[in-house]
């Protein structure tokens, strides 16, 4: 189940026209900018959130990279990413995806943002915590 969650929030991002992620919300080794690459957050999951034993959240960062460089155009397409609304938007698009994965997906923050290694390059970009409620 859980990878069908990392898959479900993938599709969610996926609709942002010209980002990449992975269609299973897999870690890649090399990326094309701008990219959402899906890691597991801190804490990964928490079991029996309620007084049954059905229901769980996962917790998951989401490293968005807009490019190798800062620059005037990377901080405007970060911004884009970041807006709380839009058709860039990375919250309203996990927001409003449906499917049967999960109950419920909030993106909490962003945070960290400024340059960062990932698999041995230096990017600009930020991470964004985003929390799924999910039933058995």
């Amino acid at each position: 189940m859980i990878s069908q969650v990392r898959v479900g929030l993938a599709a969610g991002i996926a609709t942002i026209n010209g980002l990449n992620v992975d269609p299973n919300g897999l870690v890649q080794g090399a990326i094309t900018p701008p990219t959402a690459v899906i890691l597991p957050g801190e804490p990964y999951l928490e079991y029996s959130v309620t007084m049954g034993d059905e229901v769980y959240d996962l917790r998951f960062t989401v490293l968005l990279i807009v490019g190798a460089a800062y620059s005037p155009e990377n901080q405007q397409a970060l911004d884009n990413y970041l807006e709380p609304t839009g058709a860039m938007s990375i919250r309203a698009a996990v927001h409003s995806h449906v499917t049967t994965a999960y109950d419920y997906a909030i993106v909490r923050r962003a945070f960290s943002i400024g340059m960062f290694e990932y698999a041995g390059q230096q990017y600009y970009g930020a991470q964004l915590t985003v929390e799924v409620a999910c039933s058995v």
